[in-house]
């Protein structure tokens, strides 16, 4: 095994995956592995042109990688145009700017709810107790899903997470595609209801949609109502559990972040570029494409390394600081392009309510204990962080 493909595989590297990115991007900002049949891109002018690329893929499809098509993932993030135009535009308006600041209120309202909670508790674990049940909860109320699931939503979609390969995102073990199933088997349930008695709710509406013509299709819905479940609570989560570790290492940020509330925004940012809760974004390039010298081969794998970008010194001066304050900040923690996260704008609310709720009402939060790293390099973020309340 070549050194760099050995850096990437030590256990700490999952733990603390930034030196490893800062070593691969001062040998080049753009690495064949050949260990791991994979390029690495990790300087962020590099990984903005691939993510912004319209000869670039996202179908795992293209990949002959010798993994069943049936294995091989799919939904909104791992399609091209036009089906992806098509279904992005389906559900667009539900996380649009506007219309996730009308839900500001309700993550609110729960937020106080799971604080209230904890509050006669000396220590709490941060990931079970506040930053998994608020996306869950959320997305629950959007999707249509009985709240009272949100600890069975959330197992599944960590389940499948921790069996997906950081960059051909193909499910790699049994036990990922026996949660997969179950969810589905789940999810064809409420989809069943909702075309017998549809609501008002995000499940309801696809419904709608599905049956109104040929814009989605039964398989189209089902993907999308998997897909937004890992993605809208998994993704939240960590970015909150993240947030709040990277505040507990630097106390005078958490000050400040305490005395100037009003920066919250710019402060949400700079959590995300500091310590982004997805690190890795595959690509497949349908021709041969140049870059920094470099010729990457038409359906070539390229793992574009969000983590590694968001930390480029060309880009972002002292990229290890933390500064709430860093401006400007064209981090890329929710990537680029066409496939921009759709739920940025939900995520951004959640994190900001979640973040500012938890630092200012526990004036005295701190560390309870050691925190437990996901064994993930794709999705970074806590199985388990201890807090004490005061």
């Amino acid at each position: 095994m070549s050194d760099l493909a050995s850096l990437l595989a030590r256990p700490e590297t999952a733990d603390d995956p930034y030196p490893a990115y800062d070593l691969l991007r001062e040998t080049d900002r753009v690495l064949w592995v050949e260990e791991m049949g994979r390029w690495l891109v990790t300087g962020h002018r590099e990984a903005l042109f691939l993510l912004c690329h319209d000869r670039v893929s996202v179908n795992r499809h293209l990949l002959d990688d010798g993994v069943p098509p049936e294995q091989k993932p799919r939904g909104l993030p791992f399609i091209d145009p036009p089906d992806h135009t098509r279904l992005r535009a389906l559900v667009q308006q539900a996380f649009t700017p506007g219309a996730v600041e009308r839900i500001r209120p309700e993550a609110e309202k729960l937020a106080d709810e799971l604080l209230n909670a904890a509050d006669d508790r000396d220590e709490v674990d941060i990931i079970t107790d506040f930053a998994g049940p608020l996306p869950a909860i959320t997305l629950a109320s959007m999707l249509g899903i009985p709240p009272e699931d949100h600890d069975l939503f959330r197992s599944w979609a960590a389940a499948i997470v921790e069996a997906i390969d950081p960059v051909s995102h193909q499910l790699v073990s049994d036990a990922g595609l026996q949660e997969r199933v179950s969810m589905q088997d789940y999810l064809t349930d409420i989809i069943a209801q909702r075309r017998q008695r549809p609501t008002e709710d995000l499940i309801s509406g696809m419904v709608e949609a599905e049956e109104s013509g040929d814009r989605l299709t039964g398989t189209e819905l089902m993907e999308m109502c998997v897909v937004l479940t890992i993605a809208g609570v998994e993704a939240t989560t960590n970015m909150i559990g993240n947030g709040v570790n990277a505040l507990l290492d630097h106390d005078d940020q958490l000050a400040r972040l305490r005395s100037e509330p009003q920066m919250i925004r710019t402060a949400v940012g700079e959590l995300l570029r500091y310590d982004a809760p997805i690190q890795v974004a595959g690509r497949i390039p349908l021709e041969d494409i140049e870059l920094d010298g470099h010729r990457i081969g038409e359906g070539q794998s390229v793992g574009v390394l969000l983590g590694g970008a968001n930390r480029d010194p060309e880009v972002f001066p002292d990229p290890g600081r933390l500064d709430l304050a860093r401006s400007p900040n064209n981090h890329l923690a929710f990537g680029r392009g066409i496939h921009f996260c759709l739920g940025a704008p939900l995520a951004r609310v959640e994190g900001s309510v979640a973040i500012s709720m938890l630092v200012n009402r526990f004036p005295g939060l701190h560390r309870a204990g050691p925190g437990k790293r996901r064994a993930n390099v794709h999705v970074r973020g806590f199985m388990s962080l201890p807090v004490a309340l005061r």
